[in-house]
């Protein structure tokens, strides 16, 4: 079961607060897919909904509110510094300011047949430039400053995302790959 580690109203609506539907895709080489996100935390701005998360194919589902704070980007960063995590679209902030929530878990891609998971993965929604942008990282990932952000998995496993300035994609793949 995740942990809470901010307060939360219920998954209905509460004081004018709306439950979304917020989707991330990851556009794969062929050869990757998403096979789960197991959630062990989550935090989200107090007062907003959260609904929890879903994922199918090669797209994940965070049902939750959508304002933005400064305690979930604190809670989202704890322990990081900006090149350990990546954003979608970005202004000139290294690490976000305000997000709207922020999951921590383990993700499993399938790559090539064999599945390679990502333990401590954090994976947020802020908001930049009139739209809702997406961060992801954690400790065990490097590289974030430029388009590009490695990550550590299990057995020896670096798989590399990449942003090509759309707010809701990621391309994945194998490090040694070329994206």
């Amino acid at each position: 079961m995740a942990r809470l580690l901010l307060a939360v109203a219920s998954a209905a609506t509460a004081g004018g607060a709306t439950l979304h539907d917020n989707y991330v895709y990851w556009d794969t080489s062929g050869s990757v897919s998403v096979v789960s996100y197991t959630l062990t935390e989550y935090a989200v701005t107090s007062g907003q909904p959260w609904g929890g998360i879903g994922w199918a194919g090669n797209m994940i589902d965070v049902k939750a509110g959508r304002s933005g704070s400064d305690n979930v980007a604190r809670v989202f960063v704890n322990g990081l510094n900006p090149s350990c995590v990546l954003a979608t679209i970005s202004g000139p902030d290294q690490l976000p300011e305000t997000l709207n929530f922020a999951t921590f878990g383990n993700i499993t891609f399938n790559l090539n047949g064999a599945s390679t998971s990502c333990g401590d993965f954090r994976l947020a929604q802020g908001h930049v430039v009139g739209i809702n942008n997406w961060w992801m990282g954690g400790p065990g990932c490097y590289g974030g400053t430029s388009n590009t952000l490695v990550c550590r998995c299990d057995n020896g496993r670096m798989l590399q995302f990449k942003t090509e300035g759309q707010s809701d994609r990621m391309i994945v793949a194998e490090a040694h790959k070329a994206i």
